[in-house]
């Protein structure tokens, strides 16, 4: 079943480069909101990085992954909602 997953992973990955319709992920002004909160920890990470204790670094840093990984696991979960989707479809 994994693989059969992974396989309609695959495919939904594949169909979406080449249909170049978004899946249900986060909206734009969501997505642009979070951009620019990465960007914006970016430029206090460099003020940080020169000024501050390394803690205080690792931690924007943190957060910045965190947003990043908000980001990517939407896109996952959008995809795994599409193949449930399509699999209790077909059954």
């Amino acid at each position: 079943m994994i693989f059969g997953v992974i396989q309609g992973l695959e495919w939904v990955m594949r169909k979406q480069e080449l249909s170049r319709g978004p899946l249900m992920t986060l909206s734009k002004q969501v997505q642009d909101s979070l951009d620019e909160a990465v960007a914006s920890l970016r430029n206090a990470l460099a003020f940080a990085a020169r000024s501050e204790e390394p803690y205080i670094s690792k931690h924007i840093a943190d957060v910045m992954f965190q947003i990043e990984n908000l980001k990517n696991v939407s896109n996952v979960l959008a995809m795994s909602e599409k193949i449930m989707k399509d699999l209790e479809e077909e059954n």
